[in-house]
């Protein structure tokens, strides 16, 4: 019996060290402005921006530092000064990309010194060949449409094909280890081993002459996955006017401004049914075993969100192209703020109301108010879990959207439980509920309010961490989080 007790004893103590995570703390002198951790799970660095303040302590100085810094040997590896105002930097496989208005380096770990140096700037980078896409060189006068995809190493073009960017470049994804999907001014499917490929065109933007906008010699700014990227779109563009893509059954669909369509392995068009004159935005699009579903959300991209064309929803045959129905849901300059799918009903937010649009039937549609003077406008759908504690935090209740119940929040970040009808069950103040940080063998990583919980999957706490600032990183099972005075960082492991 004394040997059981000491063998229970043992288990216990033993499960109680394990629930405890091992936390490191690196210390800096400069003020850390944020940290960039990379996308590859066995990098040893972090990239640290250092950034101090004006002598008022209300501003960040334009000018900082780029720090290197090796989480094996707890040291700083490099740094360099940085001028925020037009440069950046980021963590790649083959080292840090550093870059300007005008080109961009890749620095060496080891030094930080330049391996090369390129006009431009990448666009996108493929991890399963270790490439940039990259626009070749140019200003808002003459938009290159000349596409080169760089070995990230050496930074030497290994081809260049056309693919036009006049309304922004939207996305691009790998359908298999030789072809990526671009969508950019249309669909492109391309062969990352020669460049070679299949083009289709589509209307993803408009010119607003009302608005002498100019997007300026160096473009716009958009993410290759951290950072920045620099992109010439032109000026008096309104971009972002299509759906996103689906790959079904060999068949890619996808809707622009004037219509939806369906185009075949190779981008040739199986069929094109054109949409009322001036009606299509930004959509989004899903189809079944039979049908095609498009739903439109009267907005488009001009610096922020602008009301273009009707909300509406639709519905295609998914092999012919035919219309089964076509229905304007709310008024001109209205716009869709979230929208989400439970069997065969579409759930739409605008800023008062929800519509119930029944896919099946069009005829069914139920539009439901929201008080907007009481809870504030909607601005979406909860769509991960979030957490509520007990009175004491040692336990927290998981809670999602399901058939009986939406999470809606609002423009004050407020989350309110509502049923069918759009009645508030129960609602939750932004300090009352916590979102998941990071996942990792059961445990579970809550953070809200300079705090860190740590639960297990029944939701009972294991752990606090303290003293942390928002957001934080997270790469494989490591946390790191920057300390709310700015000079240390701390790096969890779970």
């Amino acid at each position: 019996m004394k040997k059981y007790w000491i063998l229970l004893i043992g288990l216990l103590i033993s499960n109680l060290l394990s629930a405890q995570s091992k936390i490191k703390q690196y210390t800096f002198s400069d003020r850390i402005y944020s940290i960039n951790v990379g996308n590859d799970s066995t990098q040893q660095y972090l990239l640290i921006s250092t950034r101090p303040l004006t002598k008022s302590g209300k501003y960040y100085k334009n000018k900082g530092n780029l720090i290197l810094f090796n989480v094996e040997t707890q040291k700083e590896q490099w740094r360099r000064p940085i001028n925020y105002a037009f440069e950046s930097g980021d963590i790649f496989p083959h080292g840090i990309i550093f870059r300007n208005n005008i080109d961009t380096r890749l620095l060496d770990f080891s030094d930080g010194k330049e391996l090369w140096k390129i006009k431009g700037s990448p666009i996108g980078y493929d991890f399963n060949h270790n490439s940039f896409f990259w626009y070749q060189y140019s200003t808002w006068k003459d938009i290159s449409s000349c596409l080169d995809y760089r070995d990230a190493q050496t930074g030497k073009v290994l081809w260049t094909a056309k693919v036009p960017h006049t309304y922004g470049w939207e996305n691009y994804y790998p359908i298999n280890d030789s072809t990526y999907c671009i969508q950019s001014d249309g669909i492109h499917l391309i062969n990352v081993h020669n460049g070679s490929g299949y083009h289709y065109k589509a209307k993803t933007g408009a010119r607003d002459f009302k608005n002498p906008l100019m997007s300026g010699i160096f473009g716009t700014l958009s993410g290759v996955f951290t950072g920045y990227a620099v992109i010439p779109i032109g000026d008096n563009h309104i971009k972002g006017l299509s759906s996103n893509i689906v790959l079904q059954d060999s068949c890619y669909y996808m809707a622009d401004r004037e219509g939806i369509f369906c185009l075949n392995d190779t981008l040739k068009e199986l069929w094109h049914h054109d949409l009322p004159d001036g009606a299509a935005s930004t959509s989004h699009i899903f189809t079944d075993s039979t049908y095609v579903y498009m739903v439109n959300y009267g907005i488009g991209d001009f610096r922020g969100e602008k009301s273009i064309g009707y909300p509406f929803i639709a519905c295609f045959d998914r092999k012919k192209g035919k219309q089964i129905y076509f229905k304007q849901i709310a008024k001109a300059k209205s716009q869709i703020r979230d929208c989400f799918r439970k069997e065969n009903t579409e759930y739409i937010l605008f800023d008062d109301q929800l519509v119930c649009c029944d896919l099946k039937d069009s005829s069914k549609v139920n539009t439901i108010s929201w008080d907007v003077q009481k809870y504030g406008k909607l601005k979406g759908i909860v769509r991960k879990n979030v957490y509520f504690a007990n009175s004491d935090s040692t336990i927290f209740r998981k809670v999602s959207s399901d058939y009986y119940r939406i999470l809606v929040y609002t423009e004050t970040d407020n989350i309110y439980e509502v049923n069918k009808t759009m009645q508030v069950v129960a609602s939750h103040s932004n300090l009352e509920y916590y979102t998941a940080v990071a996942e990792h063998n059961g445990s579970i990583l809550l953070g809200a309010d300079g705090k860190l919980f740590r639960i297990n999957s029944l939701g009972v706490r294991q752990e606090i961490i303290e003293n942390i600032t928002y957001p934080v990183n997270c790469r494989g099972n490591h946390v790191y989080a920057i300390s709310r005075e700015k000079d240390k960082i701390f790096d969890i492991t779970l």
